[in-house]
């Protein structure tokens, strides 16, 4: 992938670019999916796995006083480009591992085939389920 440019030259951060760089996230995922195509392997489309817990998501909210919650909070790392790595700032955090765990999971259980994981908005692990790629 070409440069995203969330850091712009001066070192700043780019509130713009980082848009952008969500709303690339489909043509992401069909370059991947014709990909595994192309190989015969399997695909497992993520993009809804994590609705409404984005980092560009307005639903998603930040830890409050009783602690963080999985239902409401984001799962992926937040950007701090001053602390450590930029490359691992889009990461999913622990709630993020566990939703893909879940998905590779229901993945292994079913017969071989190109799968979407989607949350239900509103459930924790319960609510992550597969649908048939379409």
């Amino acid at each position: 992938m070409r440069n995203s440019g969330v850091i712009e030259a001066s070192g700043k951060f780019s509130l713009r670019a980082l848009i952008g760089l969500c709303e690339q996230s489909p043509p992401l995922a069909g370059a991947l999916r014709s990909a595994a195509a192309a190989t015969g392997a399997e695909y497992l489309d993520l993009t809804d796995a994590f609705d409404g817990h984005q980092l560009c998501d307005r639903r998603a909210e930040r830890v409050g006083s009783d602690g963080p919650s999985p239902l409401t909070a984001e799962w992926f790392r937040r950007l701090l480009f001053t602390q450590g790595s930029t490359r691992e700032s889009l990461h999913p955090n622990a709630y993020g591992q566990k939703v893909i765990g879940q998905c590779l999971g229901l993945l292994y259980e079913r017969q071989r085939g190109d799968y979407a994981c989607t949350d239900t908005p509103g459930e924790w692990l319960g609510g992550v389920h597969l649908e048939v790629a379409r």
